[in-house]
């Protein structure tokens, strides 16, 4: 690593002291003896770990530093680049691995992560508190890159760094691959494309989440931003990603609730309908989530 150690973050994480108030399954895909590898022992620290379970799909069952990983495939997991990854067939592929594994019925949230995104937890908890699970959607972070589905609309379009789906969205979206599968065609624009082309299909909702994500981070001044993941081609890099991660951590003590959840539209929820975490009020899941900032005092880094 050159002279740099991350290992007592990577220890000194400390559990949160309040019941979390709904269930978050965070997952991955990764490709061995790649640069994610490197980034991966960070990746899983700083994010996977604060999650309530997560998963890092491949072709193996352990990853670099012993990092234990679900075999989904006995197949490489190479494939072909023009512009982006040409990877939906290996997602699809991931994503009905899932579905035998049965997880999707067991959170309020599946969260997919690109390795390359610093995601902030507290406040991926605090932003979807007041979302239903029991309701069909994903949150989409406004932006995507190049073509997009006919009929979605720019401003609420799936990108492919950080996906959170509810519950019954990833349901109704596994329940209908079997007809994407045969009607879709998988193009050459990536998985969040084809995912976003189902998903209408399948009569999940984009709600526009303008906070979720902080994308094409080129320097630490735009981790300092309000969001709950970054994500940039600068972040395949492992001093880049540290160095963002810290930053971003180090902000969540200036955090305002009310600043992170000015645009999140208002739900109520189903009549009947549960979160599988504790039922708390509002400020009480905001209070505890918020107040998960990193213990900076056991945090060294050595160069």
């Amino acid at each position: 690593m050159n002279g740099w150690s991350f290992a007592p973050l990577l220890l000194g994480l400390r559990h949160a002291q309040t019941v979390n108030p709904l269930s978050i399954f965070c997952w991955a895909v990764v490709t061995p003896g790649t640069w994610e590898e490197q980034v991966l022992p960070y990746f899983v620290g700083t994010a996977l770990l604060r999650c309530d379970d997560y998963a890092l799909y491949t072709n193996c069952t352990s990853l670099a530093g012993g990092i234990r990983a679900v075999k989904f495939r006995d197949g490489t997991m190479q494939v072909p680049y023009n512009k982006t990854a040409m990877n939906t067939a290996l997602f699809i592929e991931a994503y009905q691995f899932m579905v035998s594994e049965g997880r999707h019925q067991q959170h309020d949230w599946l969260v997919k992560l690109d390795v390359d995104t610093v995601l902030m937890v507290p406040r991926l908890r605090a932003l979807l508190s007041g979302f239903d699970p029991e309701i069909s959607q994903a949150l989409a972070y406004g932006l995507f890159r190049g073509a997009r589905p006919a009929g979605v609309s720019r401003a609420e379009i799936l990108g492919g760094p950080v996906q959170p789906f509810s519950r019954a969205g990833f349901t109704a979206l596994v329940d209908k691959q079997a007809w994407c599968l045969r009607h879709i065609e998988d193009t050459n624009k990536g998985e969040d494309y084809w995912i976003a082309l189902c998903c209408q299909e399948a009569g999940v909702r984009f709600v526009a989440t303008p906070h979720l994500l902080r994308d094409s981070v080129k320097d630490d001044d735009a981790c300092r931003e309000l969001a709950v993941a970054f994500h940039g081609y600068g972040l395949k890099d492992v001093r880049n990603y540290i160095s963002c991660s810290l930053v971003a951590w180090n902000m969540t003590a200036h955090d305002n609730a009310d600043d992170l959840l000015l645009h999140r539209p208002r739900q109520s929820r189903a009549h009947g309908s549960r979160s599988v975490g504790a039922r708390l009020t509002l400020w009480e899941r905001l209070r505890g989530r918020l107040r998960q900032e990193l213990p900076w005092s056991w945090l060294r880094i050595s160069r």
